[in-house]
Protein backbone atom coordinates (compact mmCIF):
# COMPACT_ATOMS: atom_id res chain seq x y z
CA UNK A 1 0.00 0.00 0.00
CA UNK A 2 1.27 3.43 -0.80
CA UNK A 3 0.21 6.70 0.74
CA UNK A 4 0.28 8.18 -2.75
CA UNK A 5 -3.22 6.77 -3.23
CA UNK A 6 -5.47 9.71 -2.24
CA UNK A 7 -8.35 7.53 -0.99
CA UNK A 8 -6.11 5.40 1.22
CA UNK A 9 -4.26 8.44 2.52
CA UNK A 10 -7.59 10.08 3.34
CA UNK A 11 -8.73 6.97 5.22
CA UNK A 12 -5.44 6.77 7.09
CA UNK A 13 -5.61 10.45 8.02
CA UNK A 14 -9.20 9.96 9.20
CA UNK A 15 -8.01 7.20 11.56
CA UNK A 16 -5.27 9.54 12.77
CA UNK A 17 -7.61 12.44 13.56
CA UNK A 18 -10.43 10.23 14.86
CA UNK A 19 -8.08 8.81 17.47
CA UNK A 20 -7.19 12.32 18.61
CA UNK A 21 -4.01 13.20 16.73
CA UNK A 22 -3.27 16.56 15.12
CA UNK A 23 -2.25 16.49 11.46
CA UNK A 24 -0.23 19.69 11.97
CA UNK A 25 2.42 17.52 13.66
CA UNK A 26 3.03 15.55 10.46
CA UNK A 27 5.54 16.57 7.81
CA UNK A 28 4.64 17.37 4.19
CA UNK A 29 4.69 13.63 3.36
CA UNK A 30 2.28 12.81 6.22
CA UNK A 31 5.05 11.19 8.23
CA UNK A 32 5.73 11.76 11.90
CA UNK A 33 6.51 10.28 15.30
CA UNK A 34 2.82 10.27 16.24
CA UNK A 35 2.23 7.26 13.96
CA UNK A 36 4.38 5.25 16.38
CA UNK A 37 2.23 6.45 19.30
CA UNK A 38 -0.79 5.26 17.34
CA UNK A 39 0.83 1.83 17.18
CA UNK A 40 2.59 1.70 13.83
CA UNK A 41 6.18 0.48 13.62
CA UNK A 42 7.67 3.65 12.18
CA UNK A 43 6.95 7.22 11.13
CA UNK A 44 5.60 6.00 7.77
CA UNK A 45 2.63 3.71 8.42
CA UNK A 46 2.25 2.52 4.83
CA UNK A 47 4.77 -0.30 5.21
CA UNK A 48 2.79 -1.89 8.05
CA UNK A 49 -0.04 -2.89 5.75
CA UNK A 50 1.97 -5.59 3.99
CA UNK A 51 -0.05 -8.77 4.01
CA UNK A 52 -3.45 -7.13 4.49
CA UNK A 53 -3.35 -4.11 2.19
CA UNK A 54 -6.55 -2.14 1.89
CA UNK A 55 -8.58 -4.57 4.03
CA UNK A 56 -6.31 -3.97 7.03
CA UNK A 57 -6.77 -0.23 6.55
CA UNK A 58 -10.54 -0.54 6.21
CA UNK A 59 -10.80 -2.72 9.32
CA UNK A 60 -8.75 -0.32 11.41
CA UNK A 61 -10.81 2.60 10.09
CA UNK A 62 -14.09 0.87 10.89
CA UNK A 63 -12.89 0.06 14.40
CA UNK A 64 -11.85 3.67 15.06
CA UNK A 65 -15.04 5.17 13.61
CA UNK A 66 -17.69 2.72 14.82
CA UNK A 67 -17.07 3.42 18.52
CA UNK A 68 -14.49 6.18 18.77
CA UNK A 69 -14.54 6.56 22.57
CA UNK A 70 -13.87 2.83 22.95
CA UNK A 71 -11.13 2.86 20.31
CA UNK A 72 -9.41 5.82 22.03
CA UNK A 73 -9.69 4.06 25.39
CA UNK A 74 -8.15 0.88 23.98
CA UNK A 75 -5.39 2.88 22.27
CA UNK A 76 -4.54 4.64 25.52
CA UNK A 77 -4.49 1.34 27.42
CA UNK A 78 -2.38 -0.28 24.68
CA UNK A 79 0.20 2.47 25.22
CA UNK A 80 0.61 1.69 28.91
CA UNK A 81 4.26 0.85 29.44
CA UNK A 82 3.64 -2.23 31.58
CA UNK A 83 1.44 -4.02 29.06
CA UNK A 84 2.24 -2.17 25.87
CA UNK A 85 1.27 -3.44 22.47
CA UNK A 86 1.28 -1.69 19.12
CA UNK A 87 -2.37 -0.78 18.65
CA UNK A 88 -2.37 -0.27 14.87
CA UNK A 89 -0.01 -3.16 14.13
CA UNK A 90 -2.07 -5.36 16.40
CA UNK A 91 -5.18 -4.40 14.45
CA UNK A 92 -3.49 -5.12 11.12
CA UNK A 93 -2.35 -8.49 12.43
CA UNK A 94 -5.91 -9.24 13.54
CA UNK A 95 -7.04 -8.77 9.93
CA UNK A 96 -4.35 -11.20 8.78
CA UNK A 97 -5.25 -13.73 11.48
CA UNK A 98 -8.97 -13.58 10.68
CA UNK A 99 -8.28 -14.10 6.98
CA UNK A 100 -6.14 -17.12 7.85
CA UNK A 101 -8.85 -18.45 10.16
CA UNK A 102 -11.45 -18.08 7.41
CA UNK A 103 -9.23 -19.86 4.91
CA UNK A 104 -8.64 -22.68 7.39
CA UNK A 105 -12.38 -22.72 8.24
CA UNK A 106 -11.65 -22.01 11.90
CA UNK A 107 -14.26 -19.26 11.72
CA UNK A 108 -17.74 -20.29 10.69
CA UNK A 109 -17.98 -19.44 7.03
CA UNK A 110 -21.80 -19.36 7.12
CA UNK A 111 -21.48 -15.85 8.53
CA UNK A 112 -20.62 -14.78 4.98
CA UNK A 113 -22.68 -17.21 2.89
CA UNK A 114 -25.81 -15.07 2.74
CA UNK A 115 -24.16 -11.73 2.06
CA UNK A 116 -26.08 -9.52 -0.34
CA UNK A 117 -22.97 -7.90 -1.84
CA UNK A 118 -19.34 -6.96 -1.17
CA UNK A 119 -20.36 -4.14 1.18
CA UNK A 120 -22.42 -6.54 3.29
CA UNK A 121 -19.50 -9.00 3.43
CA UNK A 122 -17.12 -6.20 4.45
CA UNK A 123 -19.57 -5.02 7.12
CA UNK A 124 -19.81 -8.52 8.58
CA UNK A 125 -16.03 -8.91 8.47
CA UNK A 126 -15.65 -5.52 10.20
CA UNK A 127 -18.00 -6.65 12.98
CA UNK A 128 -16.02 -9.88 13.42
CA UNK A 129 -12.78 -7.89 13.39
CA UNK A 130 -14.04 -5.44 16.03
CA UNK A 131 -15.09 -8.28 18.32
CA UNK A 132 -11.72 -9.98 17.81
CA UNK A 133 -9.88 -6.71 18.58
CA UNK A 134 -11.89 -6.07 21.75
CA UNK A 135 -11.55 -9.65 22.98
CA UNK A 136 -7.80 -9.64 22.38
CA UNK A 137 -7.41 -6.33 24.17
CA UNK A 138 -9.37 -7.53 27.18
CA UNK A 139 -7.35 -10.75 27.30
CA UNK A 140 -4.04 -8.89 27.03
CA UNK A 141 -4.90 -6.30 29.67
CA UNK A 142 -6.12 -9.01 32.10
CA UNK A 143 -3.24 -11.39 31.41
CA UNK A 144 -0.72 -9.67 33.68
CA UNK A 145 1.90 -10.32 31.04
CA UNK A 146 4.34 -7.46 31.52
CA UNK A 147 5.99 -7.63 28.13
CA UNK A 148 5.30 -6.15 24.75
CA UNK A 149 3.73 -8.27 22.07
Amino acid sequence: MTLANPEQLSTLMDIYTTLGYDTAKLDEESKGREWIELGFQCEDPASDFRGTGRLGLLNLHYFAKSDTPKAVKLLNEANLTEQHYFFACGGINFTHKLLFMLAEEKVKIHTFENCNDKEDALHRFNLLYSKFFEDFHQYWMNSNLKTSI
